[in-house]
């Protein structure tokens, strides 16, 4: 019966270290341009999009050690790009000249 509540104890330890470690993570694009192609990486999950209306967000459940990637292009102003960890942003950029921007991280 010991042995059964130590294991017990463990998993529920376990369990709650794994909770209290997630995160939440949001991608955000905004302009003043009003469209723009985005590609965004979270771990192994991403995706491509095209002529998305601005302002444009995603947004994930995840623990740290994961890899995040945002890139906006826009053929009709400049856009900013943001990665938030959590409420705060964590990583920006504007476009300049070239209406292209990215940015990425290891959480």
């Amino acid at each position: 019966m010991k042995k059964i509540l130590v294991f017990l104890t463990i998993i529920a330890v376990a369990f709650l270290f794994n909770s209290c470690s997630l995160m939440s993570i949001m991608f955000e694009v905004t302009g003043p341009a009003p469209t723009a192609d985005i590609i965004y990486q979270f771990n192994t999950t991403w995706d491509n999009l095209t002529d998305v209306s601005l302002p444009w967000t995603m947004s994930f459940t995840g623990s740290s050690g994961k890899y995040c990637d945002l890139f906006a292009l826009s053929t009709s102003g400049i856009v900013t790009v943001t990665i938030y960890r959590d409420g705060v942003p964590i990583e920006t950029e504007t476009s300049g000249v070239h209406n292209y921007v990215e940015v990425n991280c290891w959480l």
